[in-house]
């Protein structure tokens, strides 16, 4: 899909643009400015490029974005080093009704290096008496779990000491 975007806040507000961008002397035609020049972003899906052109025109501080725009705006503001924005989306989804689930939040602090929300969330399943799902070992997959199966045998042995094998 070809999108015709301004490139002001692509290059604003992030250094991967600015690169892009830039043209080399002696270059005719600058990156970008034509169909034959598009810049391609071939990691980058629909979904994600929605949200992000979504935050530069529609919601910036809207509070009511829907939860996956938000993490599409994480994935790409990650990526592409848009580092305010990336920040914004965090702050976001921090803030969210219906909030994030402390599985949700430490696949996305562990794939988005978010190291504020580990903490938190491993303490909130920690100390549930739930055990943790195959759903939620999966979304937050193999080390995350391990290190959470750590978190919940201390916390066991804190409340209860050593408790005997049968």
């Amino acid at each position: 899909m070809l999108y015709k975007v301004h490139r002001f806040f692509l290059e604003r507000d992030s250094v991967v643009f600015r690169s892009m961008f830039s043209s080399p002397p002696g270059e005719q035609e600058m990156k970008g400015t034509s169909d034959d020049t598009a810049i391609l972003l071939s990691e980058v899906t629909q979904s994600e490029l929605d949200a992000l052109l979504s935050f530069f025109y529609n919601s910036m501080y809207q509070p009511d974005v829907d939860i996956s725009e938000l993490k599409a705006l994480l994935s790409i503001s990650s990526r592409y080093v848009f580092e305010q924005i990336r920040q914004r989306a965090v702050e976001m989804l921090d803030n969210h009704d219906p909030p994030l689930s402390p599985a949700e939040q430490v696949a996305l602090a562990f794939k988005y290096d978010i190291k504020q929300w580990l903490k938190p969330a491993y303490v909130t399943l920690g100390k549930r008496k739930q055990p943790i799902s195959d759903e939620e070992a999966a979304e937050m997959g193999f080390e995350a779990t391990v290190r959470l199966g750590r978190v919940r045998e201390t916390l066991l042995k804190r409340h209860h000491g050593d408790l005997p094998v049968r």
